[in-house]
């Protein structure tokens, strides 16, 4: 019961030394009887794994191996992305350019015929054989 109490108490000091006035104390010696026993627990017979061993030496350059990798791999697909934006970029506005193309003859032929109306008789009907009624090519109604 005396040594429960005694690990139960807080450390008292015993006596203190001062080599000068100015100087720290030092702690000489302490109250407790019993050494504090390790709270480590050990789980095999005293060999070391060779697979802790690996990782314990290894663990940090694969770790550096690993994240450099990730890191490049990631800058050359980001390269790669950005040449295929550029490059779909650079298609998309030739097509652009090519269809203002297309459009601007196809305006320009459509303007060239308003000034000059081609007149076709209209088919069927008393108007065709009267010959009174002409419409355009490109009136439909």
């Amino acid at each position: 019961m005396n040594s429960r109490m005694t690990l139960l108490r807080p450390l008292r000091v015993g006596a203190l030394k001062l080599s000068s006035p100015s100087s720290t104390p030092v702690i000489m010696r302490v109250s407790r009887t019993q050494p504090l026993q390790s709270q480590t627990r050990s789980y095999s017979s005293g060999q070391k794994s060779a697979t802790g061993d690996f990782y314990k030496t290894f663990s940090r350059p694969v770790l550096k191996a690993t994240l450099l990798s990730i890191f490049t791999y990631q800058l050359i697909y980001w390269a790669w992305v950005k040449l295929e934006q550029d490059e779909t970029i650079v298609d998309k506005q030739a097509e652009v350019e090519r269809l203002e193309k297309q459009v601007r003859v196809l305006h320009e032929a459509q303007v060239a015929a308003e000034k000059k109306p081609t007149e076709i008789t209209t088919t069927g009907g008393p108007s065709q054989a009267e010959g009174k009624k002409t419409k355009s090519w490109y009136q439909f109604w």
